[in-house]
């Protein structure tokens, strides 16, 4: 089958053939294999995705994009079936207001947190970008933050259902 002839959102099968450190390269029976992003292995903070996927695995993805270049892109993440994280609680939260989040893991693009809703409820799940975590260079997130660790941090958005946080001073 010709990848060209793929449709965005479309569900197949395939089997994982390579996994790096980054994502995993997916058999799914077009004219090129299909890259996972590591990103799009799971809705939640997977810290090593070799323990998530092996190769020889058969697994469910969905078309991303094929690209100009004929890249394609799958994920394993069933928007139809998922539904966003009611963020609602932290709508009224401006720029200004630092709350305190807990670090759940570390990648080389930042930090995976969760935090308690103003007002209590369910935790909500957030990232802070390597860009936000200082207002210098950092080279590695654990350079500035540790798993486990407590810290201040400012909401500076809010993208389908996601958090995105800052421990920057400035915008």
């Amino acid at each position: 089958c010709s990848s060209d002839l793929l449709e965005i959102g479309q569900e197949l099968t395939g089997l994982v053939v390579k996994v790096l450190d980054y994502g995993c390269f997916v058999d799914v029976g077009a004219d090129r294999q299909g890259f996972v992003h590591e990103s799009q292995v799971s809705k939640t903070y997977v810290p090593n995705i070799g323990e998530f996927v092996q190769p020889g695995q058969m697994v469910q993805v969905w078309v991303r994009a094929v690209t100009p270049q004929g890249r394609l892109d799958l994920t394993m993440i069933d928007d139809a079936a998922t539904e966003e994280s009611d963020v609602s609680a932290f709508e009224h939260i401006g720029p200004d207001e630092w709350l305190e989040v807990e670090v759940t893991g570390l990648s080389r693009h930042g930090a995976f947190v969760t935090v308690m809703p103003p007002g209590g409820g369910e935790p909500a799940q957030g990232m802070i970008h390597i860009s936000q975590l200082s207002d210098g260079f950092v080279e590695h997130p654990d350079d500035i933050v540790k798993a486990g660790e407590k810290v201040s941090a400012r909401l500076v958005g809010i993208d389908k259902g996601r958090l995105r946080f800052s421990l920057r001073t400035e915008s």
